[in-house]
């Protein structure tokens, strides 16, 4: 599984903040968990995708 560690809004390298220090999208509560869970996904789709 690929795991990301930028920011799923501006890529900015993510440093363990409640916030991005890039965008500023926070990064804690239900809407973040689920956005975590769909960019995750996505990357391992993608990663299918180039096989």
């Amino acid at each position: 599984m690929i795991t990301s560690v930028r920011c799923p809004d501006c890529s900015a390298p993510l440093t363990g903040d409640l916030t991005c220090s890039g965008c500023g999208l926070p990064l804690t509560g239900p809407n973040a968990a689920r956005l975590w869970q769909v960019d995750q996904e996505l990357a391992s789709l993608t990663g299918r995708r180039d096989v």
